[in-house]
């Protein structure tokens, strides 16, 4: 069964949800993050698994879930800090709500 797409040279972008890079796979690598800059997960379902690396070793990265969606009951739309060197597993739950777990 396989487990998804990669891309180990995910760019970053904007401040804002709406001007994050979208993600270009499922399972992303970040190797450098610009000051406030973000990436958007791609919309899911129930029980897709997307994974985001931030190996910037200087900057968080922020990563917002889907328009409509949300973290770990968070607000809709808002998002998470992904400290720099540290990984992060998405679990949809539904298409709007996603388990974030923080290696």
């Amino acid at each position: 069964m396989p487990l998804g797409s990669s891309n180990s040279a995910q760019p970053t972008a904007g401040t804002t949800q709406a001007t994050a890079s979208s993600t270009l796979a499922d399972h992303v690598t970040v190797p450098t993050v610009g000051a406030g800059e973000g990436v958007i997960l791609t919309p899911g379902n129930a029980s897709d698994i997307r994974t985001v690396s931030n190996d910037d070793q200087d900057s968080e990265l922020l990563v917002y879930p889907p328009v409509g969606s949300q973290f770990n009951g968070y607000t809709v739309n808002i998002p998470l800090n992904l400290p720099r060197a540290t990984a992060a597993l998405f679990v949809f739950t539904s298409p709007t709500k996603i388990m974030a777990i923080f290696s």
